[in-house]
């Protein structure tokens, strides 16, 4: 299965949605959508990401400080 990127035709820095926060301080924030197959259930994907967060760790192109899951959006098979 390969992994499907923004789609080209975007341009990420117009369109993605950028705002002041005026209680963080000394980090940025980017809120990332990551799709999985409809079978794959909540701690599936959250180990999945963790395992992917692990690749980089250690990385010094890769300035991550932080990272953690806030939402699981269901979806439904058609």
């Amino acid at each position: 299965m390969s992994i499907q990127n923004p789609d080209e035709r975007i341009n990420l820095e117009e369109n993605v949605f950028e705002l002041i926060s005026t209680t963080t301080a000394d980090e940025n924030i980017l809120h990332i959508e990551v799709s999985y197959p409809v079978r794959v259930d909540k701690m599936t994907a959250i180990n999945q990401f963790t395992k992917l967060v692990a690749l980089a760790d250690n990385n010094s192109e890769i300035e991550i400080t932080a990272w953690r899951p806030t939402m699981f959006e269901k979806g439904f098979e058609v």
